[in-house]
């Protein structure tokens, strides 16, 4: 093959690259433009945080007067879409009891029919998706939560150190956990915890649409409102 032909074709592929490269830099920094509109409708500080080199890019809408903190973590696989974390921590309410964790249960029955934690979550998607959305301190404590029976919503798994039914309105947080977005298959990837430092709201999704993110800061503002309900 003539040499010349063959430089032709590296470089119409070196220009496809920067010419793809450049158009998902540009649609990055249109979401990112889009969520700090979300930011500023809600009165909340925007900031990007650059991690170190090949981390993703991590996304911050707070306000330290309200405890309020949203952050928007990327899938390091930039080739998923819907993968990453979004997490909202909210100082209020706190559980005095140490440690609450919601989720929603694999079916109706279990979460009456189990009375341990491996039980509970014994299976892979369960084990992936908690241990992806708790840091290590808290996944630490997972061996002496007890499960709890959520009378008022029996579609929700409890793990807590204590019963947490007499300060938390159990049916809000199964609302709540209904309505997050969910995997293809209609798994939830939502978990409510509800420590002494405050509650928060981990799904596991990277949430980069801004209408989808104003929705999930909605819901758990929505979701402070209503607890403690008793």
């Amino acid at each position: 093959m003539n040499i010349w032909i063959v430089i032709g074709v590296i470089a119409l592929m070196l220009l496809g690259s920067a010419v793809q490269a450049r158009a998902k830099a540009r649609a990055r920094d249109r979401r990112f433009a889009a969520c700090r509109a979300v930011a500023d409708r809600h009165g909340l500080e925007f900031t990007i945080v650059q991690g170190s080199r090949g981390a993703a890019q991590q996304m911050r809408l707070t306000d330290p007067a309200r405890g309020l903190t949203l952050t928007v973590t990327p899938d390091r696989d930039t080739r998923r879409t819907d993968g990453g974390l979004t997490s909202l921590h909210l100082q209020t309410p706190a559980f005095v009891g140490g440690l609450a964790i919601y989720a929603e249960a694999p079916h109706p029955d279990l979460a009456r029919a189990t009375a341990t934690f491996a039980g509970l979550f014994d299976n892979d998607l369960s084990r992936k998706v908690i241990g992806q959305m708790l840091d290590k301190d808290l996944a630490d404590r997972l061996g002496g939560l007890q499960a709890f029976p959520a009378t008022d919503a029996p579609t929700l798994a409890i793990l807590a150190d204590a019963d947490p039914a007499r300060w938390f309105d159990a049916a809000a947080i199964a609302r709540a956990i209904d309505a997050a977005p969910r995997a293809r298959r209609g798994t939830s990837l939502l978990l409510v915890l509800l420590t002494t430092g405050g509650m928060e709201l981990r799904l596991l999704r990277a949430l980069m649409d801004p209408d989808a993110l104003d929705g999930f800061l909605t819901q758990g503002l929505s979701l402070q409102e209503a607890l403690p309900a008793r």
